[in-house]
């Protein structure tokens, strides 16, 4: 069994494939939003699936929006036909997707994975959000406490089979869905214990995930309000720095 399929069997056991959904939450959840959608499960890439390259994982708070999409295209085969191909060059610079590629492809660029041209950095990473379903609120806002409530729950198992080798949580919910629920390595164990600055790192951490040291960097979500996202930005070749010194070491 391949990795979409461990998935699509850990959403349907759980209630929240797209396509055979039976979520117990769901009135809860629903409330009286008139917008809702049920559930959207992980966009997948085709190299990350295979395993070809270190596995990089994205875990967001919400999925976007999504009103349009069939119960298939929420799938994990249909989100990758529909993203897969999509250029994100051509997307807003300001958009939470365009930001996500931006920070793999400086990742993958300083492990020197050959992605051909940016718009092939989609194919490498994977990416799911804590809460399944969409309230599609106004203005992108973030959904009610009580669908992160709910949803957390699911992650575990999801990140288990999902196995990445480095995992990046954008923003303070992603953040707390990974924060108590799994054990931490010491980070100096796994890198440069030379490097002067890691000290201020405070958002990277290594975690034991499937009994292997997982790298975590906690980020600010993209579309946060004011300039911590902006200033966390420039880190980023740094980031990409210990990315490729935690590889080298473990």
């Amino acid at each position: 069994m391949d990795l979409l399929q461990k998935l699509q069997g850990y959403y349907r056991n759980k209630g929240i494939a797209a396509e055979h959904f039976k979520c117990p939450h769901l009135e809860d959840c629903r409330g009286r939003s008139k917008k809702f959608v049920e559930a959207t499960e992980a966009f997948v890439g085709s190299c990350y699936q295979q395993h070809k390259t270190p596995r990089l994982l994205f875990i967001s708070a919400a999925p976007g929006e999504n009103r349009d999409w069939s119960p298939k295209d929420r799938t994990v085969y249909g989100r990758r036909d529909r993203v897969s191909e999509s250029n994100f060059l051509i997307k807003s610079r300001k958009s939470h997707w365009f930001r996500t590629c931006e920070l793999a492809y400086e990742i993958f660029s300083c492990l020197n994975v050959d992605l051909i041209n940016p718009n092939r950095v989609q194919h490498y990473f994977a990416s799911t959000d804590v809460v399944k379903c969409g309230q599609n609120n106004k203005h992108g806002a973030q959904p009610d406490a009580r669908l992160f409530r709910n949803c957390t729950q699911f992650m575990v198992g999801e990140i288990e089979i999902l196995n990445p080798d480095i995992l990046i949580t954008q923003g303070c919910e992603a953040y707390k869905s990974i924060k108590d629920n799994f054990e931490k390595f010491n980070r100096r164990d796994y890198l440069n214990k030379g490097r002067k600055k890691l000290s201020l790192f405070n958002e990277v951490k290594v975690l034991k995930i499937n009994n292997r040291p997982v790298l975590w960097i906690s980020t600010h979500h993209p579309n946060s309000h004011g300039n911590a996202f902006p200033k966390q930005m420039k880190k980023w070749p740094e980031y990409a720095e210990i990315v490729k010194d935690f590889r080298a070491n473990i």
